[in-house]
């Protein structure tokens, strides 16, 4: 009974790789073939249940069935399914049936997208691909294509530019074909090289970066309409790998618009097989299989059908870390990160000089025995010293080697990856074990599947016994931490040649990043307020400060905290004030204000009780006052809500009421007030 069946399918999947697939209306018929197999199912599974003798058991297992048939089905879909039921019934030809059923499919898939389907939608992905073939040395090529429903004005505009950024240091890219698809289903070529341009991506200007070899392909899309499909054919080729003998990736399969089908095929070499595979934060929604080619690499396929639209919200993690997605690696651990990185950086920390030997034998000198102030005089050296700025150039990992220290230190400029190295290179010579470290700035990595997609290098050094790391950024040259607050709860992995876990960074108190603010004052007869203030910062609050105050002189000072009194209270005066350190290049030294301020129109007069205004300054200063501003306003959320820091405002305020407040007005020995805490 099954030889033939099986003989046949045999041959005929030998033969067949899945491209097929690709077309939208093979993938509907087979949608449609898929129904009418469930029902031609559904149909032996009531006969089976019939003939048997009915129990209660019999009962909740053919519910239990039938539920399982038609879960996550379409509408349409379950209609089908319950005709071919039904037919089978009347014992039709079961492949007139199926075949019957492909063209309902057909017919239904064309007319699907619409507007009134879709109304929160400006644009649907009807269809998308994207197949990547990697080699063992992590190099690959891949190919994407998609098929994109427009439905709104909004989302012809957003279509009407194909974009794609690549880095020529590693590879190419190309927009290789864009057509569009009128509503009769004629689809005609925009001619891509007459519409595309390929500039300089100057995204990393904006933090003193500059790699001419970054670039961005852009290509117009003339006469794109709403009702239209947009198709996009694209291709990347990594000729060099990021990571040596390592390939890892993500896919993301939900996203801020409709997704229809959405296909993930990856080629695995059978010499560097993938070791890791998982799908993060599943819709329910995803079919994966695996299969073995002619050369022995193993193809994986991963299908979603019908991926909801999400919709972002403010201040949550990045998008595509929080939706449904598939990642992939060829490491085993995140130990195979942490040692490959330091091989790399290894050669480049080596390179140091006697100039530099002779530098931290002065501070060790200046330091006397005291090690934590003697770590804290060379990162201090290559925070503020040591500029950041510089050019991605390397041949080997591009945006990841580092420079050779002693360039770094010559030169006395670099970016982050430098100026770690050049911190790592100066702690082992003042005797730390010092090793660099990869950073992410942004959303936690995966700790089970390792990828070496960092965005940020520091520098780590062995603590005191058992206190385990002492974590240092000297890219920022305002800070008076080693390792700033806004870098807390990141995930970071700590190079050494024997490997290191993926770890995450300690989150400071709301103490160590506050502002502590006390307030002595006098009530005046015509209700003005005369404060004289303090404020001391500490934490994220002295490197907000200390950077602003930085780049401003003095007069620039008292119009800044001018502009910050006058949001406190309106027609605040502001009348003397003075900021330490005077150099905000001494963070020994905390970020201090002493200001003295008017406030009118302190207090409202009337026939039977006076209220007074009391001038909180804190309300103005203090980073706390921004991290919940327009975040918390959700009823509910689907994703986490992320600040930056933590953050604290301790203030207290004294105010001499000198008898004019109050029903006795004039009599200061029976006046009152009542003031909120």
């Amino acid at each position: 009974v099954a030889l033939p069946s099986v003989a046949i399918f045999t041959l005929v999947s030998a033969g067949y790789d899945g491209a097929p697939l690709g077309n939208p209306y093979v993938a509907s018929a087979f949608t449609g073939l898929r129904a009418a197999l469930v029902g031609i199912i559904a149909a032996t599974l009531v006969r089976g249940w019939r003939r048997s003798l009915p129990d209660f058991k019999s009962h909740v297992y053919m519910v239990l069935a039938l539920a399982a048939l038609f879960l996550g089905v379409p509408v349409w879909q379950v209609v089908l399914v319950a005709v071919a039921l039904i037919m089978t019934t009347k014992k039709p030809n079961p492949v007139l049936l199926i075949v019957l059923s492909a063209f309902v499919a057909l017919a239904v898939r064309a007319d699907d997208v619409t507007l009134e389907k879709f109304p929160d939608a400006d644009t649907v992905v009807v269809d998308e691909c994207e197949r990547v073939e990697y080699r063992p040395d992590g190099t690959y090529d891949s190919v994407s294509w998609s098929k994109t429903k427009i439905l709104t004005e909004c989302g012809r505009r957003g279509e009407s530019v194909v974009s794609l950024s690549y880095s020529k240091r590693y590879g190419e890219a190309a927009i290789e074909y864009v057509g569009i698809i009128g509503p009769d289903g004629a689809e005609r070529e925009v001619d891509v090289s007459a519409t595309t341009k390929e500039t300089t991506d100057n995204d990393s200007m904006a933090s003193n970066i500059y790699d001419p070899l970054d670039r961005r392909i852009v290509c117009t899309v003339p006469g794109l309409a709403v009702g239209d499909t947009l198709h996009v054919r694209t291709r990347r080729r990594a000729l060099k790998p990021r990571c040596e003998g390592m390939w890892s990736d993500i896919s993301v399969m939900e996203w801020s618009r409709p997704i229809l089908r959405s296909v993930y095929e990856v080629v695995a070499p059978k010499e560097r097989p993938l070791r890791k595979v998982l799908v993060r934060h599943p819709l329910g929604n995803v079919a994966r299989s695996e299969r073995t080619l002619e050369d022995g690499s193993t193809l994986y396929t991963f299908v979603a059908t019908n991926s909801p639209r999400c919709f972002p919200e403010p201040d949550m993690p990045p998008l595509y870390t929080q939706v449904q997605n598939v990642r992939v690696s060829t490491a085993a651990d995140w130990r195979e990160v942490s040692r490959w990185y330091a091989e790399l950086c290894a050669p480049h920390i080596a390179k140091t000089n006697a100039e530099m030997t002779a530098m931290v034998e002065g501070f060790r000198a200046e330091c006397g025995g005291d090690r934590q102030a003697l770590m804290r005089r060379v990162f201090r050296f290559v925070s503020q010293e040591v500029r950041y700025m510089g050019l991605t150039m390397e041949d080997t990992s591009p945006g990841y080697a580092p420079h050779d220290v002693d360039i770094t230190f010559d030169n006395r400029y670099g970016v982050c990856r430098d100026k770690a190295a050049l911190l790592v290179a100066m702690l082992r010579l003042a005797g730390f074990k010092a090793f660099p470290v990869l950073i992410h700035v942004g959303a936690k990595l995966d700790p089970e599947v390792p990828q070496p997609f960092f965005n940020h290098a520091i520098a780590a050094a062995e603590g005191e016994g058992d206190s385990g790391y002492v974590l240092m950024d000297p890219t920022n040259e305002n800070t008076a931490d080693l390792l700033p607050a806004y870098l807390g709860d990141r995930s970071y992995l700590v190079c050494r040649a024997e490997g290191e876990g993926l770890n995450t960074t300690p989150v400071e108190s709301p103490e160590r990043n506050g502002v502590t603010i006390r307030s002595r004052g006098t009530l005046a007869k015509g209700g003005s307020v005369f404060l004289e203030t303090e404020i001391k910062c500490r934490g994220i609050n002295d490197t907000a400060y200390r950077g602003a105050m930085a780049r401003r002189t003095g007069e620039d000072r008292t119009r800044l905290v001018e502009r910050m009194l006058s949001a406190v209270v309106p027609g605040a005066q502001l009348v003397s004030l003075t900021v330490t350190p005077t150099d905000m290049r001494d963070t020994e030294t905390p970020v201090s204000f002493h200001l003295a301020a008017t406030f009118p129109d302190s207090v409202l007069e009337g026939e039977t009780m006076d209220e007074l205004r009391v001038p909180f300054v804190g309300a103005a200063f203090g980073v706390a006052n921004y991290l919940l501003s327009d975040n918390v306003t959700l009823e509910r959320r689907r994703f986490p809500l992320v600040l930056d820091t933590t953050a604290g405002v301790d203030e207290q305020v004294e105010i001499d009421l000198g008898g004019n407040l109050g029903r006795w007005r004039g009599n200061a020995a029976e006046s009152s007030a009542e003031v909120p805490g």
